[in-house]
């Protein structure tokens, strides 16, 4: 058992010493422009598999075969170096690689611009919430309805919405003595109130889809119900009616354009009902 212990021991001794004969350690130091070690510089042999790293005083050890002419060093943000094997310990002064910073630095600058652009892309799914102004008649414009429109959209899938204004006046408008005549409130039947003025607030309750067009472009289309509460002034007595047959509730189409941005949005169009006309409307909010 011994001699077979003594025989392992002198052939990995002889095949240590013949590895050790047929290779070369090529020793050196690595360093910038102004002479300051450089860590982690990889050094590698050309056309061979041996490489290693400079240490933290930028020195470095390769072993290499007896065949081996010439090594290089490489390093991020530097340009590439060889430098021939003749036996002495060799020196790389890497320069900067002016090129490679460039890259880099484009690199950097265009992944911010690309995260910054998807943090604010209004093609992502966004809720909103905006104030919206109807104005029923042009005729006197001041005399505004006021409410909401809030939703959600995307560019991916049809989005979403619901709108309500309210207690917009519209203009005095004249009545035929049909009109009185026929109206569910029997004090209108006096021929009295023929050709009074007649007050009206206009309310409107709708909703539909939203659908991006061009980024940042929405369109939005709805119906809902629209209707007038119609209020008839007698003339004589100064007193006002409610006449609750002219203001039942009436289909409403409402249509319009959306821009929608990162933080805000803008909403303009309008809702038409028959026998009521257009009520042009915007809205302004914020995105969420």
């Amino acid at each position: 058992m011994r001699k077979v212990l003594t025989s392992f021991l002198f052939v990995l001794f002889a095949l240590v010493a013949t590895a050790q004969s047929n290779s070369v350690v090529i020793k050196g130091f690595v360093r910038d422009a102004n002479d300051r070690a450089l860590v982690g510089v990889l050094i590698q042999a050309i056309d061979e598999e041996a490489a290693t790293v400079s240490t933290q005083g930028g020195t470095f050890e390769l072993r290499v075969t007896p065949y081996c002419r010439r090594i290089k060093a490489s390093h991020p943000g530097y340009a590439d170096m060889e430098a021939e094997i003749d036996g002495s310990i060799i020196l790389f002064r890497l320069k900067e690689d002016k090129k490679a910073e460039k890259a880099e630095i484009s690199a950097a600058k265009k992944e911010a611009r690309e995260k910054k652009k998807a943090e604010r892309d209004p093609r992502k799914g966004r809720w909103f919430a905006s104030f919206s102004l109807a104005m029923p008649t042009i005729k006197e414009p001041d005399n505004l309805a006021y409410g909401f429109m809030v939703g959600w959209g995307s560019n991916k899938v049809i989005g979403g919405y619901a709108k309500g204004v309210f207690g917009g006046d519209m203009e005095s408008i004249k009545t035929s003595s049909d009109d009185i005549i026929n109206s569910t409130d029997g004090c209108f039947g006096a021929m009295r109130y023929y050709d009074t003025p007649v007050r009206s607030r206009y309310n409107a309750l709708t909703a539909g889809v939203l659908l991006r067009m061009a980024c940042p472009l929405h369109l939005y289309a709805g119906v809902g119900t629209s209707w007038r509460k119609v209020y008839y002034g007698d003339a004589i007595s100064g007193d006002t009616y409610y006449i609750s047959d002219m203001s039942a509730p009436k289909v409403a189409i409402d249509m319009g354009l959306m821009w929608k941005m990162k933080w805000f949005n803008v909403a303009v169009g309008s809702i038409y009902t028959p026998k009521i006309g257009f009520a042009g409307n915007i809205s302004v909010g914020v995105c969420f």
